[in-house]
């Protein structure tokens, strides 16, 4: 594309812009922008936009995907365990280890194992479910969500 210097045509000016007009130009838009943006807070607060559900749900989707995945898994496990008690090999160890049966002539030893109780771990404090949302904020920043108030 070609470009025109236009300070050879003859008889143009340039038209200037007072700086009080060029400065106004950007502002214009700013009350639609800040009329919009009080709007979209104002809608996903009162739930008109439905963020927090749209999340929920997202999660949701999230979670059952993680437990389908958990039982395909443990669906191939079965089908494994299924193949292996098709041979004369799987229903032996089977017979051997569940239930401790021995051919004639040999000797089945077994062995127990302690086992050790974990320590006692205290469950994780929850929040008040009945405090309003500043309370819970404020709970959070100060650190009183993970230390719980003492009782009187």
């Amino acid at each position: 594309m070609d470009t025109i210097d236009l300070t050879l045509v003859e008889g143009y000016e340039e038209a200037e812009v007072p700086p009080s007009v060029s400065r106004r130009r950007g502002w214009t838009r700013s009350p639609f922008l800040a009329f919009g943006l009080v709007v979209v807070l104002a809608g996903t607060l009162s739930g008109v936009i439905p963020f927090r559900d749209i999340l929920a749900r997202n999660r949701q989707v999230e979670i059952t995907q993680e437990q389908l995945d958990a039982v395909r898994a443990e669906n191939q496990l079965l089908e494994q365990q299924i193949a292996a008690l098709g041979s004369i090999a799987g229903v032996e160890r089977l017979a051997r280890e569940q239930f401790g049966l021995v051919y004639d002539g040999e000797v089945s030893y077994v062995v127990e194992t302690i086992t050790v109780e974990p320590a006692a771990v205290a469950p994780p404090l929850s929040m008040d479910e009945s405090a309003p949302w500043y309370a819970k904020v404020w709970n959070y920043l100060t650190g009183r969500d993970l230390v719980p108030d003492e009782q009187s």
